[in-house]
């Protein structure tokens, strides 16, 4: 008996198998079963990004994913099913939450998948450097009110 679960590596395996008759009475028959395991796509959804006063979007980058002809991809956010993007790389987020990139393997089927935070930091300016200037002159426009 053969328990799949026991195969970890990729690869081909060939298994033959023989069914012999009793007594003789019928011809003997075997027969050889192929099974191929194929690897896993990588994803990788790169680092935690963060979203700011000043830096309003970012850039989620999945190029450390498997990449080339047979790979797709599928952006998504909080597990909604709508997908946001179909490249490895998703550009403009300016939204908070977790993206999950979603690397599929077109020839196999085997898919993959990897999750990166965008936190935003809404911090309070607490200081500003000011400088109050003396008017020179009426009208001149070069001072504080």
């Amino acid at each position: 008996s053969l328990n799949i679960g026991q195969l970890n590596n990729t690869g081909k395996y060939d298994f033959a198998y023989k069914v012999s008759r009793q007594f003789g009475l019928c011809p003997d028959d075997q027969s050889v079963v192929s099974i191929t395991i194929n690897p896993l796509p990588t994803a990788n959804a790169g680092t935690d990004q963060t979203i700011t006063c000043t830096q309003t979007t970012v850039t989620l980058n999945g190029s450390g994913s498997s990449s080339g002809a047979d790979f797709g991809y599928e952006w998504t956010l909080n597990g909604n099913p709508a997908i946001l993007g179909d490249k490895a790389i998703l550009d403009n987020v300016g939204n908070k939450g977790t993206y999950t990139i979603r690397v599929i393997n077109n020839k196999t089927g085997c898919e993959a998948s990897a999750s990166v935070d965008v936190i935003t930091d809404n911090a309070v300016i607490s200081a500003a450097d000011t400088t109050i200037k003396q008017i020179s002159c009426f009208n001149a426009n070069d001072g504080a009110f």
